[in-house]
């Protein structure tokens, strides 16, 4: 069974890949990179649901790049000829909900779940190390 965190993890996925999708369907200059974005988050649906370690990792990696290019397009929108305040505000949003779901992905708690060992120092092993 999936843990619910990584199924509204992968929620959010689908919502980006329907969106890439629905880019990507419409063409223009972009519909390759809206392609690209829509195929990745498929397969991080596809890794997050069946609980693999590369699906966590591609996980992290969508979401940094997310967060990358939210911030981006909204700086993009703030530098526009009109500046678009809201658009900024909903871009920064947004990238605060993808680093907050990178960061999850790369909890030790979590990425047990995914099978990947994980070692948790013990009180002793900390006080030894820090004399």
């Amino acid at each position: 069974m999936i843990p619910w965190p990584i199924g509204v993890i992968a929620a959010l996925f689908a919502v980006v890949a329907t969106a890439s999708a629905g880019m990507a369907m419409r063409g223009g200059p972009g519909a390759a990179l809206a392609l690209l974005w829509c195929i990745a988050s498929v397969a991080t649906i596809v890794g997050l649901a069946s609980l693999k370690d590369w699906g966590r990792r591609l996980g992290v990696w969508l979401a940094m790049a997310l967060t990358v290019s939210t911030l981006l397009g909204g700086l993009a929108a703030f530098a526009g000829a009109p500046p678009q305040p809201m658009k900024c505000l909903a871009a920064t949003g947004l990238s605060a909900v993808y680093m907050t779901v990178a960061r999850y992905l790369t909890r030790p708690r979590v990425k047990a779940w995914f099978g990947e060992t994980v070692a948790h120092p013990t009180a002793r092993d900390s006080q030894a190390s820090a004399r």
